[in-house]
């Protein structure tokens, strides 16, 4: 009979351990972002604000690994006030990301995901430079491999926060002063990255 129950409580144990990651579960949630930069000095007073919110969904397609996908709203603010050079410029505009992810999680409840994605960003830019105004579309794409960290405080509720990610992205701007780039970068995330997220 012990044995039984022994038996029995093992098998909740390891349901339970792979309750929220298992093959089949489900994650639907909100993510919010925040940066802030400035960089001031004798002639120069820039700053920068980055916002946005996105909404999630991603499918564990096996156990502690889910295919992801996001879709983003964002709206960016930057300047600089200096007596020298004054200018103010604002983007929004609209992203999406696919992301493939592996969990590597204590007990199921605290630890780490990372994986490659696939990333699209189009922005309108309108900037005013105080002689004139003028309108830009920029296009950026991006893939890479991110990581953040997971926490679960129970079975139904998981929340992530960004560390950073190593990225590899292609940007064009077309309009006024057109041009194009590519950048390869490591960062560590530099503002608020969180994700709330429901699982079922």
């Amino acid at each position: 009979m012990y044995k039984v129950i022994i038996t029995f409580m093992l098998l909740l144990y390891v349901h339970a351990a792979n309750a929220q990651t298992e093959k089949g579960k489900q994650n639907i949630g909100l993510g919010l972002r925040y940066s802030h930069s400035k960089n001031t000095t004798e002639f120069n007073n820039y700053s920068s604000n980055q916002n946005s919110a996105s909404l999630q969904y991603s499918y564990f397609i096996a156990d502690k690994v889910d295919l992801g996908a996001e879709v983003a709203y964002y709206y960016i603010k930057s300047g600089n006030n200096s007596s020298s050079q004054r200018f103010s410029s604002t983007a929004n505009g609209f992203g999406s990301r696919i992301q493939l992810r592996k969990y590597f999680l204590f007990e199921n409840k605290i630890g780490v995901r990372t994986g490659p994605y696939l990333d699209y960003l189009s922005l309108n830019n309108d900037d005013n430079d105080v002689v004139s105004l003028s309108s830009r579309k920029s296009a950026r794409y991006s893939t890479g491999i991110s990581a953040d960290l997971v926490y679960y405080p129970t079975e139904k509720i998981g929340i992530a926060a960004g560390i950073g990610a190593l990225q590899y992205s292609y940007a064009k701007t077309t309009g006024d002063y057109p041009s194009s780039g590519n950048s390869l970068s490591l960062a560590l995330t530099n503002g608020i990255n969180l994700y709330f997220y429901y699982v079922f």
